[in-house]
C-alpha cells in the first residue's frame, strides 16, 4: 500500500494513512503497534492538539472517523461524522 498521509503523535509513534487502513508504528518505524481497517481511501490524518484524538479523512465514504487515544500507540473508535459529498 502507498502511504497517503503521515503524522506523529505525542509519544513519537508514526501514524501512516494508506488505502483502506491506518497503521501505527513505534518511534523506530520497525514495529507495527496497531492497524485500523474498515476504511476507504484515507486522504488525510491529523492528531488533535487538545486531546490527542486521531482524525481520519475517509474520502471514499465521505466521512471523518475519530479515534480516541487509550494508551501509547493504541487508539479506539470514538465517533463517526458524515461530511457529505465534496
Amino acid at each position: 500500500n502507498l502511504p497517503y498521509s503521515v503524522t506523529i503523535d505525542e509519544d513519537n509513534n508514526i501514524i501512516v494513512g494508506e488505502n483502506g487502513r491506518v497503521r501505527i508504528f513505534d518511534p523506530t518505524g520497525k514495529n507495527v503497534l496497531q492497524t485500523i481497517t474498515g476504511l476507504g481511501f484515507v486522504e488525510d490524518i491529523k492528531i488533535s492538539p487538545f486531546n490527542q484524538d486521531l482524525f481520519v479523512s475517509d474520502a471514499s465514504n465521505h466521512r471523518i472517523v475519530i479515534y480516541k487515544k487509550v494508551s501509547a500507540g493504541l487508539y479506539q473508535f470514538k465517533e463517526l461524522r458524515s461530511v457529505g459529498y465534496y
